[in-house]
């Protein structure tokens, strides 16, 4: 028993400094103690043992690696192939851009790795204590990924409409809060169940649970289905998009589907997605991928809603795509000062169809149609800050064309 504490120790602290706030934490605490054999199933402490580690602000950091202080290595996870057909987006650097982005890059420290894309081809990439097989995961960015899989779903013909009930394709949830939901009101965070932290999405301990193998999506999504806010009102829940991976099993196995999504993509590396103790994949977060496949997906996206990508129904999935940056919840209703409202995704007001996928820690993909540019950034710790500079000083000014080289 010692040696598995051992083994499993630097992990659980890192979580306990998350879970401070957690009325859960004691009885989690006894949890630990009494089964600590489920988290040596877990390949957590032994990847961070092993791996060299480098201090960056005063924190210690395993090198695997780490974005928001933890990785989906240490947990249970799924992975999925590269692409049978991998292709690479073309590097062609911009020497007027490396100044200026490499500022924003370094403006507190954290930024972990970042990539801009100019129509197709990557035209600035950095990295920080990270390189090109670093394996970055997105957090909540996931969310924007369960989306488009339910649009590709839907055009696929594998969902009919947007307006059937989930408890439709998952009868185990009738009856629920998120069973009752439409999948248009879990696309947009709107099902009305008992509304969780808005920051988080979530209520406490749940990471814990799930993460330890204490208690599955289907579990949380029952407890918190009993219960109901406002139908129709947003509320940031992860549950929600949790109840549409579940949507996408029961038609063909949401794996399948994100499959054949990174084959599109012709995504180079493999890549894994953190799963709950039935294995089944945490649709609202959990997904990671080198910076170079993460920049892929990010294009196949845009390309989706410009109707060019080379898809099957490419219009069915343009109009798909078109419904998810609209502008469905505005800023202000969001329920907290927000610079986005949301679709299917974080939309940004300021640009004609402009679309974000965020993660926790400032985990961030910032897309502008227009001029078909895209910036991917990866962090350790968030700051507001951070992304202000990033915005001020950096991507409104590229995406305005003040960096461009004179014809």
């Amino acid at each position: 028993m010692m040696t598995k504490l051992k083994k499993i120790l630097p992990y659980k602290k890192m979580v306990d400094r998350m879970l401070k706030s957690s009325p859960a934490k004691a009885e989690v605490d006894q949890l630990f103690r009494e089964k600590s054999t489920i988290l040596d199933e877990i390949p957590v402490a032994r990847k961070e043992a092993e791996s060299p580690q480098v201090r960056m602000n005063g924190d210690w950091l395993s090198v695997g690696y780490q974005t928001g202080q933890l990785t989906n290595g240490m947990f249970r996870n799924v992975q999925f192939n590269k692409s049978p057909t991998p292709r690479s987006l073309p590097k062609v650097f911009q020497a007027n851009l490396r100044n200026v982005a490499d500022k924003a890059f370094e403006f507190d420290g954290h930024a972990l790795g970042m990539t801009l894309i100019d129509r197709g081809r990557i035209v600035y990439q950095r990295f920080n204590h990270t390189d090109a097989n670093t394996e970055f995961m997105g957090w909540s960015m996931s969310k924007s990924l369960t989306n488009i899989l339910i649009g590709q779903a839907l055009c696929a013909g594998d969902i009919t409409s947007l307006n059937s009930a989930a408890s439709q394709f998952v009868p185990d949830i009738k009856g629920t809060a998120y069973g009752d939901s439409t999948i248009k009101e879990l696309l947009t965070m709107s099902s009305g169940a008992f509304a969780p932290d808005p920051l988080t999405g979530e209520h406490p301990g749940d990471f814990y649970d799930w993460t330890h193998g204490f208690k599955s999506q289907r579990n949380l999504i029952h407890l918190y289905g009993a219960s109901r806010g406002e139908r129709g009102k947003f509320a940031y829940d992860n549950l929600n998009s949790d109840v549409l991976g579940l949507v996408l099993d029961s038609r063909k196995d949401r794996r399948i589907y994100m499959q054949n999504l990174l084959n599109q993509a012709g995504v180079e590396k493999e890549s894994h997605w953190m799963a709950d103790k039935e294995d089944v994949l945490h649709a609202s977060y959990g997904f990671g991928a080198t910076l170079d496949d993460w920049a892929k997906i990010a294009q196949l996206s845009l390309d989706m809603l410009r109707g060019a990508a080379d898809i099957p129904n490419k219009e069915g999935m343009r109009q798909f795509m078109s419904d998810g940056v609209a502008q469905i919840i505005s800023p202000s209703e969001i329920g907290s000062p927000s610079r986005y409202g949301w679709g299917y995704t974080w939309t940004n007001p300021k640009y004609k169809q402009g679309y974000a996928w965020l993660g926790a820690y400032g985990q961030a993909v910032w897309v502008h149609p227009d001029t078909q540019r895209v910036l991917i950034v990866f962090r350790h710790l968030k700051n507001s800050s951070f992304y202000e500079n990033m915005e001020l000083c950096m991507f409104e000014p590229w995406v305005l064309g003040k960096f461009d080289r004179p014809n």
